[in-house]
């Protein structure tokens, strides 16, 4: 049996994650969700897999079909996005007539959260729910035995016209059960954080987030399931001496959520003499002196960290379960111990003014930031959000659209992006500030650069990373 794994392409620089989709100019992430999944098949006894890169390896959709009519897979394995969710069912119905007998198989938030839909109305043949790797090995077994699929549960998928939604599978109890990521299927120097060098790769240490926030799509529900530190450090290990990588990424959607963990991760890299440079994920109420010192001991060079807005009521509207005032102490905590910040911030609650709008572009100059974006605030399906704002959003995934019915509010939005990126970059301070990176990466700074002039001449829908 041949399992392709497809990473789609798509005109612009995407990177699409479970919990969310993002065009980044200046850096790009492997497929982890596909790189897991090839992991599981990989270790099977009769399967080939391979992963195409479409995105990392400048593809366009012809190019994918004329790579996969030599491959013949059986199974074609891959997760649409979010914004980008109906340009990739267009590319999966031009492949799937030039592959009519390969087994079409989707993966990913969208498809667990709407299947029978995406099952009547695209070429997908059978969906992978929720969490996916147990769904997917004993998927694999039974297609090996020849064993009807019908009762595997954590799938749907179509038959003779009807859809099957089979009972979910839950959570995967142990994550240390799960095997690396397979780096050896892709070219690892394609890949980058902004500034961090290459080759580089990502690691997922836990699935899962705690908090509230109602805008979030967490990675796999609330739920927070934890992978041990000593699992996480022996992928770094097989990452540094067999893969050759010492520059990554920590996908976690919270890598700070607990700190005894995090400081038993870093003792761990340090007494293994792992030469690392990493960044993470990382929330304000989570920050404490002494976990960032390790952290700093160990590799850790940047932090990003979701600030999101600088008034209180606002705040208190996503239920981000701190207080305003906590911020800027919190990030001089992480300018203290030498690591860079990256500061998130939205803008796009019903309830937010004019005024809540320049407390955020205050707070934003009043704290020490390395980098900085904004970007409008989406409602996504199965969020609070979504909920709260159903009335006042257009959604509809087959065509895919997702936006605000008041055309005037959307306009205010997009203005007071262009006004707080403006304010915050072109300030004679910051410019002069990021002097040395612009010697040391002129590349990446005028890519940057350019990407940001453009935004500020022109509207155009924007995600939580697009300036970092």
């Amino acid at each position: 049996m041949k399992i392709t794994f497809l990473n789609l392409p798509n005109r612009n620089k995407v990177i699409r994650r479970y919990m969310c989709s993002y065009n980044a100019p200046n850096f790009l992430f492997p497929p982890i969700e596909l790189m897991y999944l090839a992991a599981v098949a990989h270790k099977k006894e009769g399967v080939e897999t391979e992963i195409i890169d479409a995105i990392a390896q400048g593809m366009n959709a012809e190019a994918v079909s004329e790579r996969l009519k030599e491959a013949k897979p059986d199974l074609l394995v891959f997760m649409p996005g979010f914004e980008i969710f109906g340009e990739d069912i267009e590319v999966l119905d031009f492949l799937k007539g030039k592959l009519v007998t390969t087994k079409f198989i989707a993966i990913g938030y969208y498809p667990t959260l709407f299947p029978e839909e995406i099952l009547n109305k695209s070429k997908v043949d059978i969906i992978i729910m929720d969490e996916p790797e147990e769904t997917f090995s004993v998927f694999c077994d039974s297609l090996i035995k020849n064993e009807d699929i019908g009762n595997i549960n954590g799938i749907a998928f179509k038959r003779n016209g009807n859809v099957t939604i089979n009972e979910p599978r839950g959570r995967i109890k142990d994550l240390d059960s799960l095997p690396h990521p397979e780096r050896s299927l892709i070219d690892n120097r394609l890949y980058n954080d902004l500034f961090l060098g290459k080759p580089f790769t990502t690691i997922l240490t836990s699935r899962g987030c705690p908090y509230a926030c109602t805008y979030c799509v967490r990675t796999y529900g609330n739920r927070l399931a934890f992978r041990s530190a000593e699992s996480v450090v022996a992928e770094i290990e097989e990452i540094v001496q067999r893969f050759k990588i010492r520059n990554i990424r920590f996908l976690d959607d919270t890598f700070t959520v607990k700190k005894e963990r995090v400081i038993k991760i870093c003792d761990l890299i340090l007494e293994k003499g792992l030469k690392v440079n990493w960044a993470a994920l990382s929330r304000i109420n989570t920050l404490d002196g002494n976990m960032l010192g390790a952290m700093k001991k160990a590799g850790c060079k940047r932090l990003y960290i979701g600030i999101e807005s600088g008034s209180q009521k606002i705040l208190d509207y996503y239920k981000k379960s701190y207080k305003v005032e906590e911020i800027p102490e919190k990030i001089n905590l992480v300018n203290k111990a030498k690591i860079e910040v990256a500061g998130f911030f939205m803008v796009g609650a019903p309830i937010e003014t004019e005024e809540d709008f320049n407390e955020t572009l205050k707070l934003a100059k009043k704290c020490k930031l390395d980098y900085c974006t904004i970007f409008k605030t989406v409602p996504y399906p199965g969020t609070a959000f979504f909920n709260d704002m159903k009335e006042k959003i257009d959604f509809s995934l087959f065509p895919y659209k997702n936006r605000l019915k008041d055309v005037e509010f959307e306009k205010k939005l997009t203005a007071w992006e262009g006004r707080f990126l403006k304010e915050y970059y072109l300030r004679p301070k910051y410019i002069a500030s990021r002097a040395k990176f612009f010697i040391r990466y002129p590349l990446e700074s005028m890519r940057g650069g350019f990407y940001l002039i453009s935004h500020l001449v022109c509207s155009k829908d924007k995600t939580r990373e697009d300036f970092i």
